[in-house]
């Protein structure tokens, strides 16, 4: 069978206030928007990742005192993300990821504010099983009754006595 993979591409502050792992109620929302079921389709598998940048794991002392680095720290961030989407899509565990990376995959280098900015993301991979239409010739549809081709020439399928 064949599978669709959606990557949806969240900047973090959009989900939460800085140094914080809870969903703010923004976030909440902006998910429950943008992942109604109607929308979604059947899901087969769910991957959430977390990412930071190179710093805020460092600038909130709470953070350090709870998390050991920012690959935890990122971990948190796409477990809270799951719970709610798992809610919202009505998934069972089974086919449910995250993926912890920290400030190890950047999108930009953590030089700028705005490049860090751009760093703390999650992105949420939805994939999705693909099903075949298939579609039919109304000509054959339409037949009332089987024929057969013999040497090029239809014979139709009726007894004659």
């Amino acid at each position: 069978s064949k599978t669709k993979t959606v990557s949806h591409v969240i900047s973090g502050s959009d989900l939460f206030y800085p140094g914080e792992t809870i969903l703010s109620e923004e976030g909440i929302t902006l998910l429950k928007a943008k992942f109604k079921k109607e929308k979604v389709g059947d899901v087969k598998e769910l991957i959430i990742e977390g990412h930071t940048d190179d710093k805020e794991f460092f600038e909130f002392p709470e953070i350090s005192r709870k998390y050991k680095n920012d690959t935890e720290l990122s971990a948190a961030r796409a477990i809270s993300i799951l719970e709610i989407i798992e809610k919202i899509l009505h998934l069972s565990g089974e086919n449910i990821g995250i993926r912890a990376y920290g400030s190890n995959r950047p999108l930009k280098p953590n030089t700028t504010d705005l490049n860090r900015a751009l760093n703390r993301r999650v992105v949420i991979q939805i994939i999705t099983e693909v099903t075949e239409k298939k579609f039919f010739n109304t000509n054959e549809s339409s037949k009332s009754k089987p024929e057969q081709k013999i040497n090029n020439q239809i014979i139709n399928n009726t007894k004659t006595t």
